[in-house]
Protein backbone atom coordinates (compact mmCIF):
# COMPACT_ATOMS: atom_id res chain seq x y z
CA UNK A 1 0.00 0.00 0.00
CA UNK A 2 1.43 3.37 -1.08
CA UNK A 3 1.51 6.62 0.83
CA UNK A 4 -1.65 7.94 -0.89
CA UNK A 5 -3.65 4.70 -0.83
CA UNK A 6 -6.61 5.07 1.49
CA UNK A 7 -7.12 1.36 1.88
CA UNK A 8 -10.82 2.07 2.37
CA UNK A 9 -13.15 -0.31 0.65
CA UNK A 10 -16.57 0.57 -0.62
CA UNK A 11 -19.54 -1.67 -0.10
CA UNK A 12 -20.11 -2.44 -3.77
CA UNK A 13 -17.25 -1.80 -6.17
CA UNK A 14 -14.04 -2.22 -4.18
CA UNK A 15 -11.55 0.56 -3.48
CA UNK A 16 -12.71 4.15 -3.00
CA UNK A 17 -10.46 6.28 -5.20
CA UNK A 18 -11.57 9.75 -4.03
CA UNK A 19 -12.43 10.84 -0.48
CA UNK A 20 -13.69 14.27 0.59
CA UNK A 21 -12.91 14.29 4.32
CA UNK A 22 -15.21 15.32 7.14
CA UNK A 23 -13.48 18.66 7.69
CA UNK A 24 -13.43 19.63 4.00
CA UNK A 25 -15.70 22.24 2.40
CA UNK A 26 -15.52 22.30 -1.40
CA UNK A 27 -17.24 24.33 -4.10
CA UNK A 28 -17.45 23.08 -7.67
CA UNK A 29 -18.21 20.02 -9.73
CA UNK A 30 -16.47 16.71 -9.18
CA UNK A 31 -16.19 14.29 -12.11
CA UNK A 32 -14.31 11.02 -11.78
CA UNK A 33 -14.35 7.52 -13.22
CA UNK A 34 -13.75 5.75 -9.90
CA UNK A 35 -15.68 5.45 -6.65
CA UNK A 36 -16.00 8.52 -4.43
CA UNK A 37 -16.92 9.07 -0.81
CA UNK A 38 -18.02 12.46 0.53
CA UNK A 39 -17.89 13.05 4.29
CA UNK A 40 -17.54 16.85 4.22
CA UNK A 41 -19.55 19.68 2.67
CA UNK A 42 -19.78 19.98 -1.10
CA UNK A 43 -21.46 22.88 -2.90
CA UNK A 44 -21.61 21.32 -6.35
CA UNK A 45 -22.36 18.15 -8.23
CA UNK A 46 -20.76 14.70 -8.15
CA UNK A 47 -20.59 12.53 -11.27
CA UNK A 48 -18.86 9.17 -11.58
CA UNK A 49 -19.08 5.92 -13.51
CA UNK A 50 -18.82 3.99 -10.26
CA UNK A 51 -20.16 4.22 -6.72
CA UNK A 52 -20.94 7.42 -4.79
CA UNK A 53 -21.12 7.25 -1.00
CA UNK A 54 -22.49 10.25 0.87
CA UNK A 55 -21.33 9.66 4.45
CA UNK A 56 -23.34 10.44 7.60
CA UNK A 57 -21.59 13.78 8.20
CA UNK A 58 -21.81 14.88 4.53
CA UNK A 59 -23.91 17.68 3.08
CA UNK A 60 -24.09 17.95 -0.69
CA UNK A 61 -25.82 20.88 -2.41
CA UNK A 62 -25.92 19.62 -5.98
CA UNK A 63 -26.82 16.66 -8.14
CA UNK A 64 -25.28 13.23 -7.50
CA UNK A 65 -24.87 10.72 -10.32
CA UNK A 66 -23.19 7.31 -10.37
CA UNK A 67 -23.59 3.62 -11.02
CA UNK A 68 -24.67 3.09 -7.40
CA UNK A 69 -25.46 5.89 -4.96
CA UNK A 70 -25.58 5.40 -1.18
CA UNK A 71 -26.81 8.32 0.91
CA UNK A 72 -26.22 8.28 4.67
CA UNK A 73 -25.91 12.09 4.96
CA UNK A 74 -27.83 14.87 3.22
CA UNK A 75 -28.25 15.66 -0.48
CA UNK A 76 -30.03 18.80 -1.68
CA UNK A 77 -30.24 17.94 -5.37
CA UNK A 78 -31.26 15.15 -7.70
CA UNK A 79 -29.84 11.65 -7.23
CA UNK A 80 -29.46 9.45 -10.31
CA UNK A 81 -28.01 5.94 -10.54
CA UNK A 82 -27.56 3.56 -13.46
CA UNK A 83 -28.20 0.70 -11.04
CA UNK A 84 -29.28 1.38 -7.46
CA UNK A 85 -29.98 4.15 -4.97
CA UNK A 86 -29.89 3.41 -1.25
CA UNK A 87 -30.90 5.87 1.46
CA UNK A 88 -29.56 4.79 4.83
CA UNK A 89 -31.22 5.25 8.23
CA UNK A 90 -30.10 8.87 8.77
CA UNK A 91 -29.97 9.76 5.06
CA UNK A 92 -31.93 12.66 3.57
CA UNK A 93 -32.56 13.48 -0.08
CA UNK A 94 -34.30 16.70 -1.12
CA UNK A 95 -34.63 16.20 -4.86
CA UNK A 96 -35.73 13.73 -7.50
CA UNK A 97 -34.41 10.15 -7.40
CA UNK A 98 -33.95 7.87 -10.40
CA UNK A 99 -32.39 4.45 -10.90
CA UNK A 100 -33.22 0.81 -11.48
CA UNK A 101 -33.85 0.10 -7.79
CA UNK A 102 -34.39 2.09 -4.60
CA UNK A 103 -33.85 0.97 -1.01
CA UNK A 104 -34.98 3.28 1.80
CA UNK A 105 -34.04 2.27 5.34
CA UNK A 106 -36.43 2.95 8.20
CA UNK A 107 -35.74 6.46 9.50
CA UNK A 108 -34.48 7.76 6.13
CA UNK A 109 -36.30 10.57 4.35
CA UNK A 110 -36.68 12.05 0.89
CA UNK A 111 -38.77 14.72 -0.78
CA UNK A 112 -39.08 14.60 -4.55
CA UNK A 113 -40.19 12.44 -7.43
CA UNK A 114 -39.00 8.86 -7.74
CA UNK A 115 -38.53 7.30 -11.18
CA UNK A 116 -37.40 3.66 -11.32
CA UNK A 117 -36.72 0.94 -13.87
CA UNK A 118 -38.01 1.30 -17.42
CA UNK A 119 -39.68 4.63 -16.57
CA UNK A 120 -36.19 6.08 -15.91
CA UNK A 121 -35.02 5.03 -19.38
CA UNK A 122 -38.12 6.53 -21.01
CA UNK A 123 -37.60 9.77 -19.07
CA UNK A 124 -33.94 10.00 -20.13
CA UNK A 125 -34.81 9.28 -23.78
CA UNK A 126 -37.61 11.87 -23.80
CA UNK A 127 -35.35 14.70 -22.56
CA UNK A 128 -33.92 15.12 -26.07
CA UNK A 129 -37.35 15.11 -27.74
CA UNK A 130 -39.09 17.95 -25.89
CA UNK A 131 -38.49 21.67 -26.22
CA UNK A 132 -37.15 23.62 -23.23
CA UNK A 133 -40.62 25.07 -22.56
CA UNK A 134 -42.27 21.62 -22.51
CA UNK A 135 -39.49 20.30 -20.23
CA UNK A 136 -40.15 23.19 -17.86
CA UNK A 137 -43.89 22.52 -17.81
CA UNK A 138 -43.60 18.78 -17.15
CA UNK A 139 -40.64 19.07 -14.76
CA UNK A 140 -37.76 17.57 -16.74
Amino acid sequence: MGIFDTGKKSGVSGIIETIIGQGAHLKGEIETKGSIRVDGVLDGSVTTEQEVIIGESAKVKGNVKGRQVIVAGEVNGNVSAKESVEIKKMGKVFGDISGNSLTVDEGASYKGKVTMGIAKEILEDSKDVFSDKVKEIIGL
